[in-house]
């Protein structure tokens, strides 16, 4: 009854900053100090990398869920769906570039934030 209200994607989102929020919890996770490994950093490594694969499987998901609804009959509209690749593609990048520049110039964010910060953004 859980899942049907509250999403797995956010379950785990709020048991991150439940992690992140507890010193010991964090610190079995990630050392601040970077002097020594922590006890799991195994782990944090291997969620980590499978945490950045999540933009390509993402893009894999959304072209397999367009190809299914162009495959199927009038499950969904021609026009619909480019209106939503439009969006996905071209649309939204722009959205998030230009708000990634606002919040640069306007000091929200430190000087000179790496090019995967602005991909993140446009994705």
């Amino acid at each position: 009854a859980l899942l049907r209200v509250v999403p797995p994607p956010v379950i785990a989102a709020i048991l991150g900053l439940f992690v992140a929020l507890i010193p010991p919890l964090r610190e079995l996770l990630v050392d601040q100090s970077r002097q020594s490994a922590a006890p799991c950093q195994w782990l944090f490594n291997g969620i980590s990398r499978l945490g950045k694969a999540a933009v390509p499987i993402n893009m894999v998901i959304v072209g397999s869920s367009m190809c299914e609804a162009f495959s199927r009959p009038r499950a969904i509209s021609g026009r619909l769906a480019i209106l939503v690749l439009i969006g996905k593609m071209i649309i939204m990048p722009i959205v998030g570039l230009t708000a990634a520049k606002i919040m640069h110039r306007v000091t929200l964010i430190d000087q000179g934030p790496d090019d995967a910060f602005y991909l993140v953004t446009m994705v």
